[in-house]
């Protein structure tokens, strides 16, 4: 049994945070290969590692994240330059024609904890440039930079990203009646902890990708610097339950247009 994704084995990831946990039971390979990676981490290490990759198949992955299911492992040394993000997003075709010749934009939808930094400023730039191009993107967040804000919600010839955030004070909006919560308002705060992005259409050329990243690094500077993963895995089931939670949480009450606060 593999289980991964955003949630914290912590109190505040089960009363505050919105996450999501995957599960898979029975892929051997899978399960020895995140052995053998909680197995490097035991000795926590005063030197940096080298990083590495694996997938269904092992340490060999020829295709990449068009494996069926392929993990990224970090810390990862991480520059504009060379940022597995970037990588992905770079890999986009936003408008394309499928296989009966019908012209379509490509469905993103991020969900993510904190955008910040000077990372956070480039891949907010570049996801700006997706929906400039025509990408049919939406973006729900926690927490976000004051300068990231800025680089993606900046107009284009489109208009504005699609821009919701899910982060809520609730110490005076919902009184919980617990008086040891409510005398603590930084334990109260209602925020995706989600760290998940999902594409329909077109992704290195294949018009009918059907794709979700999930794990537990943030779009952000201290998103690589540290043990995390990116979790990338490939299926119309895996698409559909992704955008059904992305569309229930982009509704009132769950957040809130991010331009208006």
């Amino acid at each position: 049994v593999v289980m991964l994704g955003s949630q914290n084995m912590t109190l505040n990831a089960v009363r505050w945070q919105w996450n999501d946990l995957w599960t898979t039971v029975g892929k051997t390979t899978f399960y020895e290969q995140f052995e053998a990676l909680f197995n490097d981490m035991r000795p926590d290490w005063d030197k940096r590692r080298a990083t590495y990759t694996f997938c269904d198949g092992g340490l060999v992955c020829p295709a990449g994240d068009m494996q069926k299911y392929h993990n990224v492992v970090f810390p990862r040394h991480t520059t504009r330059t060379k940022d597995v993000v970037l990588d992905i997003l770079n890999n986009i075709q936003c408008v394309y024609t499928d296989a009966a010749g019908v012209e379509k934009r490509s469905l993103l939808r991020l969900s993510m904890h904190t955008m910040r930094g000077g990372r956070g400023n480039y891949i907010a730039d570049k996801l700006r440039d997706l929906y400039a191009q025509g990408c049919n993107l939406r973006v729900n967040y926690g927490l976000m930079g004051f300068h990231t804000k800025q680089h993606i919600g900046a107009p284009t010839a489109r208009g504005r990203v699609p821009l919701r955030s899910t982060g809520f004070n609730l110490a005076d909006d919902v009184p919980t009646g617990d008086p040891e919560i409510d005398s603590m308002p930084e334990a109260i705060e209602r925020y995706t902890h989600h760290k998940y992005f999902v594409l329909r259409g077109s992704y290195k050329g294949n018009v009918d990708s059907h794709m979700v990243w999930t794990g537990s690094t943030n779009w952000s500077s201290l998103g690589t610097p540290q043990d995390e993963i990116l979790f990338s895995m490939h299926g119309r089931g895996n698409v559909r339950d992704y955008l059904a939670n992305f569309n229930l949480m982009w509704k009132k009450p769950f957040s809130r247009d991010a331009y208006t606060t």
